[in-house]
């Protein structure tokens, strides 16, 4: 299956046509629902609304390009209904960025794209977990204004430039994240599918990818213990313990390191006692 299934230039957007399936979606009620789920997954403050029929953000900037993030199986009409959801590459950048503090390639491009998405290799967990999220977060306030999601979504290995046919049905929403805004369009794909444009293949930068992965994990805080011996008493001794009491412990021959509360090594006891060679 190939998808998404419809192309076209922002600039041409038109509205739902009439007696289209989505004409019973409650659009207000959906782009109300779906900034607080964001937020609950995103962890910052993300607002929706009507972006009024495709018209140019507000100081005449452009909202393209977009990329493909998902294809849910919604109620509506006589049965179930496929949409395919688009986001706008910046906020895709923004939210991969709020998500993970993942920055742009040095040097990266791509054919229409922003280059932080250029270089996400395929099957790029960071991608992954965007659509993940941006399907979750629609699928339940579909759920909210009475359509329901049947089904995993259908989620792309990458990012993949996507446009809407000339007159597609679609609704058309302008997210706010924490102050950058960008388009979600949820768009009808039983538009006749036009063939896709060449894009030039940009090689991704594994290695910064994986050197930014080792700097953001080396830069969380856990709480590090020094298990320093450990005592097995009766409970009716630990039960008899007062203030003051002293509990005698055999000299251990080794430490434990803990990390997060999980064991992360051994040290030998010598190397903190006023013997030791290394300290």
């Amino acid at each position: 299956m190939t998808w998404p299934s419809a192309r076209v230039a922002v600039d041409e957007m038109e509205a739902p046509a009439p007696g289209s399936w989505l004409d019973l979606i409650d659009a207000p009620g959906l782009a109300a629902g779906i900034g607080p789920e964001l937020s609950r997954l995103v962890g910052t403050r993300i607002s929706g609304r009507l972006a009024g029929g495709g018209a140019p953000l507000a100081g005449g900037s452009a909202a393209g390009p977009f990329v493909a993030v998902g294809q849910l199986g919604v109620s509506g009409g006589a049965g179930p209904q496929l949409l395919d959801l688009m986001l706008g590459a910046a906020g895709a950048e923004a939210l991969i960025e709020h998500l993970f503090g993942s920055r742009p390639a040095a040097g990266a491009t791509g054919a229409g794209f922003a280059p932080a998405l250029a270089s996400l290799p395929p099957g790029s967990g960071s991608w992954a977990t965007l659509c993940r999220f941006l399907t979750s977060a629609a699928s339940r306030a579909m759920a909210a204004i009475g359509h329901a999601v049947a089904g995993a979504p259908l989620l792309p290995q990458r990012a993949i430039a996507a446009e809407v046919a000339p007159g597609a049905t679609l609704i058309d929403l302008e997210l706010d994240i924490d102050g950058a805004v960008t388009r979600l369009l949820l768009v009808d794909p039983s538009t006749p599918a036009l063939p896709p444009p060449p894009v030039q293949a940009t090689a991704p930068d594994l290695p910064a990818w994986r050197e930014r992965a080792r700097a953001r994990a080396f830069a969380l805080d856990l709480p590090v213990t020094l298990r320093l011996a450990d005592q097995r008493m009766p409970v009716a001794e630990v039960a008899a313990l007062r203030a003051g009491d002293i509990i005698p412990l055999t000299p251990p021959q080794m430490l434990s390191v803990l990390v997060g509360g999980k064991r992360f090594a051994d040290v030998p006891a010598t190397r903190f006692s006023p013997e030791g060679q290394d300290r």
